[in-house]
């Protein structure tokens, strides 16, 4: 029979999260039901403090709920240099000074407008966006993090989004998570798609993991899924990897998909050249233009780009 007794744990947690909600709704909303359980708890018994990108939520939120436990997984070497040799081998990507890459991106429903990535060892990358008004970037020169677009001044990047900027600069990142990251785990077996999945939680000591998910039978990244820090909580970002073709001994993936809680980059490439010669200055921000009088109106943003504040993420070098 169910229990009648009211020292139950969960039914003195359930009392407790009524009041929580009770009072919220009076304090702030003058006791009108605004804040129900489904707010937080959207249908699962453990509220969910990371926001959701699809239908992805971030293994750390429910480990015990998500994929098949770890028994007869392969370990963590296993998984990291089948991923390496999936690439070509750490000789060929060792090997990888530069890569220009040309395609298309689309933000969400938007049009497909012209994109061209450039990366340079070690940890340089910018990504370019031709809008119709001008070019819209963003950088990374190995010390800091710009964007610029048209009518809007250049402006750094927030230091959250920091080590993310790193990874993405890193044509080698492959052969360096094992650096990168001291603390490497195989949690789960899962499908997306058609793939068979391994996911990995790459962590370290200063900032929040990466959860990685390897194809199992090919051995390359399918997705990452990383987290920058906000005086709210942990800004989740996942970025899906398709299509990957092999240039100069290297397999580079064609199609990436960029996703934040609210917003998607599509990016499709068509052309990708290795070790091609590369300037070092185009990873430097632009001077600031001159001060115009004030008498003079002000260009504004260019109105097909989502928010310009500039371009969500860069695809990472892996």
């Amino acid at each position: 029979m169910p229990s009648t007794k009211d020292d139950k744990k969960p039914k003195q947690t359930a009392r407790k999260m009524m009041q929580m909600m009770f009072a919220i709704n009076q304090q702030n909303f003058n006791g009108q039901g605004k804040v129900s359980c489904y707010s937080c708890h959207r249908g699962s018994s453990v509220p969910v403090a990371i926001p959701m990108i699809g239908d992805t939520q971030a293994y750390m939120e429910n480990p015990e709920g998500q994929g098949a436990p770890a028994q007869g997984l392969p370990s963590v070497n296993d998984i990291l240099e089948k991923y390496v040799a999936s690439l070509g081998g750490a000789a060929a990507i060792d090997k990888i000074s530069s890569r220009v890459e040309t395609g298309t991106a689309r933000f969400a429903s938007r049009p497909p407008l012209p994109v061209k990535i450039v990366s340079k060892a070690p940890g340089k990358q910018i990504m370019i966006v031709h809008l119709p008004s001008g070019d819209a970037s963003t950088a990374f020169n190995g010390s800091i993090d710009w964007q610029s677009s048209p009518g809007a001044p250049v402006r750094e990047m927030h230091a959250a989004d920091f080590e993310g900027a790193k990874l993405d600069a890193d044509l080698q990142l492959p052969i360096h998570l094992r650096p990168a990251f001291p603390e490497f785990k195989v949690v789960a077996s899962d499908r997306i798609g058609d793939h068979h999945i391994v996911l990995v939680i790459a962590g370290n000591h200063d900032g929040p993991p990466l959860e990685l998910l390897f194809d199992k039978d090919s051995g390359l990244l399918l997705r990452q899924l990383r987290f920058s820090k906000s005086p709210l909580g942990l800004n989740p970002m996942r970025v899906d990897y398709d299509d990957y073709k092999e240039f100069d001994g290297v397999k580079v993936p064609l199609k990436v998909t960029i996703t934040r809680p609210r917003t998607q980059l599509n990016i499709q490439l068509d052309q990708v050249s290795q070790n091609t010669p590369v300037d070092d200055a185009q990873f430097e921000p632009p001077p600031a233009p001159p001060k115009t009088s004030p008498l003079k109106s002000v260009r504004s943003r260019d109105s097909s780009s989502p928010v310009f504040s500039g371009i969500p993420a860069r695809p990472s070098g892996i």
